[in-house]
């Protein structure tokens, strides 16, 4: 299969093109191609040197020849979220052959989601540029098109190491300790999934592989309540469970006017629909060997 795959210099995308190029004759675009030198020694894989905006200029021809668009690249925000993540991405999408493109695979945020996986309007009117840029992506694509459309809502995503960078959550896990010491007298009702970027890769991998059909899926490992994550990091640091806990589901309305200059529109819905739990995808839904299901396998 010939695959065109965005992103490649992230920590999703560098994943996927260390998985897809095994099999599959994948066109990598980058703006920095010495960025992927890493990856030469031991993958055949096609540079395209430059942004969207280049690919849709100037490779027009070569758009039309793609068996597959695995589409993960993305502005996180700043005055270009719009345009890459919007009109760029549809571009991209109008360019590709309605003949010969077998599936393209988008990438969104679950942010979008609530827990019955319907989309969120508050996203549209609250959302950060980056939600609401996803959100406006989210009603174009409700009007779909010829080309088999794959949407991947991934929840939390982790991953990165010498060869992949980091996510800034990655990034996050060293000093998970030092913050432990005072975060394990406070308790909150609250829940969250995560995902690790190999396993989205061999997600994406295999569902290419099989030639399963469309879908809308939210990606992540099931879900876990953050009294969960304290209890898994207590042991794992060998530190003794505190003898009673804050409450902070009783602060919160003290706490939430003292926040308040330093919480977005967004920070605040988050925070009122922090038990969402999602039916998710992860390694395992395809019988795979997952590559992480618990936090401290990473640290």
């Amino acid at each position: 299969m010939r695959i065109l795959l965005t992103g490649t210099t992230g920590c999703t995308g560098s994943y996927l093109l260390k998985q897809l190029a095994i099999d599959h004759d994948v066109y990598a675009l980058a703006r920095q191609p010495e960025r992927l030198t890493a990856f030469r020694g031991f993958l055949d894989f096609q540079v395209i040197k430059g942004d969207l905006e280049t690919l849709i200029d100037n490779y027009q021809e070569l758009l039309k020849t793609f068996d597959y668009c695995v589409h993960p690249a993305t502005a996180w925000g700043g005055p270009q979220t719009f345009r890459i993540n919007v009109q760029q991405t549809q571009a991209l999408f109008a360019s590709l052959s309605p003949t010969h493109c077998r599936g393209i695979h988008y990438f969104s945020t679950a942010s979008l989601m609530d827990e019955k996986h319907q989309f969120q309007t508050a996203s549209l009117r609250q959302g950060t540029d980056y939600i609401r840029s996803k959100a406006c992506m989210h009603e174009h694509l409700s009007q779909r098109g010829s080309i088999p459309l794959h949407i991947y809502y991934p929840t939390l995503i982790l991953g990165g190491d010498e060869l992949h960078p980091k996510t800034p959550t990655h990034q996050f896990l060293p000093q998970l300790h030092h913050h432990l010491s005072w975060v394990r007298w406070m308790h909150i009702h609250a829940y969250f999934h995560w995902i690790h970027a190999a396993d989205i890769a061999q997600i994406i991998g295999y569902r290419i592989a099989k030639q399963l059909p469309a879908e809308s899926l939210v990606l992540g490992n099931p879900a876990i309540s953050v009294t969960e994550l304290q209890q898994e990091l207590l042991s794992f640091y060998q530190r003794k469970p505190p003898p009673l806990r804050l409450d902070l589901e009783k602060c919160l309305p003290l706490l939430l006017p003292l926040l308040s200059g330093q919480m977005s529109p967004w920070d605040r819905f988050s925070l009122n629909h922090r038990n969402i739990r999602y039916v998710a995808v992860h390694a395992k839904t395809y019988g795979l060997m997952p590559f992480a299901e618990r936090i401290t396998q990473l640290l």
